[in-house]
């Protein structure tokens, strides 16, 4: 943590929480086209249990999804069967972040009075009671407004690095 200079953003990440957060290391990575999922060297013994949420220091990582008692198999957040409610951080417009399965987040939410736009940050928005409110998850790449339809779809890049993440915490 140290070397890779995410010590502080860690320690600053962690006063912002009022939950416990179970650090864990990253130890391994499942990225095949149907399945997007990395694998945690804490399990049960540790705490971490299935439907916790997983974060980095920059944002949500996903879900656990099985434990043992050593390790816990999260489903990233692009994983095709991954869905997050969310708001956009400017307009507050409300919507369901989905996983491609690539590389990509997809943001659907109805047009009537939302302002979407190209950089707007998208936030977990605490309905569902799954993911804690105002976790970071993406930044919106680019909006497909279709006209006259009454649900919109946006490609939004994701916050977090899957190839490059070593450390996350289970909350």
């Amino acid at each position: 943590l140290v070397e890779s200079g995410n010590l502080e953003r860690l320690a600053a990440m962690r006063t912002g929480f009022e939950a416990n957060l179970m650090p864990a290391r990253v130890i391994g990575q499942d990225v095949s086209p149907y399945f997007r999922s990395l694998l945690l060297d804490r399990g049960r013994t540790s705490g971490v249990l299935s439907g916790m949420p997983v974060v980095s220091d920059r944002g949500l990582v996903g879900l656990v999804t099985a434990t043992t008692s050593s390790a816990a198999r999260t489903m990233l957040l692009v994983d095709r069967r991954a869905a997050v409610d969310a708001v956009v951080q400017r307009s507050r417009a409300l919507g369901i972040v989905r996983g491609t399965g690539g590389a990509s987040l997809e943001f659907s939410f109805l047009m009537r009075g939302a302002d979407v736009k190209r950089g707007d940050v998208l936030l977990t928005s605490g309905v569902g009671g799954v993911y804690p409110k105002g976790l970071r998850i993406g930044v919106v790449e680019a909006v497909n407004a279709q006209k006259g339809a009454l649900v919109h779809t946006a490609r939004v890049a994701p916050s977090v690095d899957y190839g490059q993440l070593e450390t996350a915490f289970a909350l």
